[in-house]
């Protein structure tokens, strides 16, 4: 099996210390460089995966630019922390972050080690499908669960790790919405108007900063980060609700999403990205109750993995597919229904 080549660009020897120990037990894992500044970044050689230490990033941002160009999508930033203390607009969504403590502590090597071995194991991944040249199959696998789809008035999409990219290459697919199509996506209160912007820009759908209010007919909704919302029903139709004191770290929550959707007795769709954790599991769950249908993303086409395999093990799961087999079910059900 072909090891996964990584590069590490860490001013802390501290920092380079905790890798090591971390590295040296993760199996088909190889380093093939260790650099103290981004100014070295031409040493890194033909790395899979690149680790650097927020700091070096924030401090020097045209080599960290450079580093993203000549390895694109394999660049993951390592910050204090939770992660989410970073200048507003400092990451683009080809980087994956990682945190390596929580909100209180900058750093618990547990935690840690559990969010370097998903992404590692997500790249490792990767880097065989790659390798024997096969490319993801755009065909669904059988539906877990057999429903009759009906005209959706409501559609939500939870995400995290790789969610930015994964949803960039849903919306371009998508055509225009006939319902709300509500996004909670684990990101920083700063990051969500720039990545709506962009979003808009790239695909160009008309999408939306969801706040408590009515929610806009037929638009795509990205939820304020760090922040959790409910849909509810309104007086002429659906509305947020700010909800406070949900038993989570990550923001806005795809539970409280999903879930919200269950409860509203009308025709819905939830949809599971890539991320990594459970979130949106119990969502996944509510909505399978109902006898909803969930699309999910196949678990081989993720940044990390986490959050599809938690869905998918709930076993309430409708299909499991490429994001581009879940654009192409909800053209389906939208154009019927126009």
């Amino acid at each position: 099996m072909t090891r996964l080549r990584i590069g590490i660009v860490v001013a802390s020897e501290f920092s380079r210390l905790v890798l090591r120990h971390l590295l040296r037990h993760q199996a088909n894992v190889e380093v093939i460089s260790e650099l103290d500044s981004l100014a070295r970044a031409r040493e890194i050689g033909d790395a899979d995966l690149v680790l650097l230490q927020a700091d070096l990033c924030h401090a020097d941002p045209l080599g960290f630019a450079a580093v993203r160009r000549r390895y694109p999508r394999k660049c993951v930033v390592i910050a204090a922390g939770d992660g989410s203390c970073s200048p507003p607009g400092a990451w683009t969504p080809d980087v994956t972050v990682i945190g390596m403590g929580s909100a209180t502590n900058d750093l618990d090597p547990s935690v840690f080690h559990l969010r370097l071995k998903e992404v590692l194991q997500a790249s490792n991944r990767v880097l065989q499908s790659l390798q024997k040249e096969q490319a993801p199959s755009d065909q669904p696998v059988a539906p877990l669960r057999r429903l009759s789809y009906k005209r959706p008035a409501i559609i939500g999409v939870a995400a995290s790790t790789g969610g930015p990219e994964a949803l960039q290459a849903l919306c371009t697919d998508l055509l225009p919405p006939i319902c709300p199509i509500v996004v909670a996506l684990h990101i920083p209160r700063e990051h969500t108007a720039g990545l709506a912007r962009h979003l808009a820009d790239v695909t160009g759908h008309v999408v939306s900063i969801g706040e408590a209010g009515p929610l806009p007919q037929r638009e795509i909704i990205l939820l304020l980060g760090g922040v959790d919302h409910a849909v509810v029903n309104g007086v002429s139709g659906f509305a947020l609700r700010r909800v406070v004191g949900h038993a989570s770290n990550f923001h806005p929550n795809g539970d409280v999403l999903l879930s919200s959707l269950a409860a509203l007795d009308r025709p819905a769709v939830g949809i599971v990205l890539t991320g990594m954790g459970i979130d949106g599991s119990a969502g996944v769950r509510a909505l399978g109750a109902r006898r909803q249908p969930v699309l999910v993303q196949l678990p081989s086409t993720c940044v990390v993995s986490g959050m599809p395999e938690a869905a998918i093990a709930t076993g309430c799961v409708s299909e499991v597919g490429s994001i581009g087999m879940i654009a192409r079910r909800l053209n389906i059900l939208m154009s019927a229904s126009r």
